[in-house]
């Protein structure tokens, strides 16, 4: 399945990076950020998740960087499954580029904590777009960007084991949780 991460901050990074080295096909969708800056130099130096604690890590190469990074919102037209992972404040912006590009019957993944999220990204929908299939996620995993190296270095910072999944996701989110967990996402 071709993903699209929309909002490629710390969380978006993390998920993305650690799918695409598992051979999955992504498109990190951000904007001209200092996290878009850092996927940018990527294509020279690499891309990390790196779990602080187990060392567990995913790795992209410089080779495998090109391209990933985009802040075109016309990309999300090429992925089966986006994953939402900007700030709520930015969730009229995100349903407005979901709706306008998504291919029909796109899964989305809302990687936002709280209450209600999807009925309200739902209402924020251009009309005739019920065809999305919203899928709401509890996401319990704290990444940050590592300022200290050249590249794109996220380290995941919190838990990381089955008792404690790093990404719970609602209903419909089965398919794209089972994906996760082959990378190593922790998602159920």
């Amino acid at each position: 399945m071709p993903y699209a991460i929309f909002g490629a901050g710390d969380i978006g990074c993390t998920v993305g990076v650690t799918l695409a080295a598992c051979g999955e096909s992504v498109t990190l969708i951000g904007r001209d950020s200092p996290t878009g800056k850092a996927l940018r130099n990527a294509v020279t130096a690499g891309a990390v998740v790196l779990h602080t604690q187990s060392r567990w890590e995913r790795r992209l190469s410089a080779a495998q960087c090109a391209g990933i990074f985009a802040t075109d919102a016309t990309q999300l037209a090429n992925a089966e499954v986006i994953f939402v992972a900007t700030k709520r404040l930015q969730n009229e912006a995100a349903a407005h580029a979901v709706g306008q590009h998504a291919q029909r019957g796109a899964i989305v993944v809302i990687l936002q904590n709280g209450v209600g999220v999807a009925d309200e990204l739902r209402a924020l929908l251009p009309a005739g777009r019920s065809d999305l299939q919203l899928v709401e996620c509890v996401v319990s995993v704290n990444a940050v960007r590592d300022l200290s190296g050249s590249g794109a270095r996220f380290l995941w910072v919190s838990p990381r084991d089955q008792s404690n999944p790093a990404f719970v996701l609602s209903g419909k989110g089965a398919k794209v949780a089972e994906a996760m967990n082959r990378a190593g996402l922790i998602a159920v």
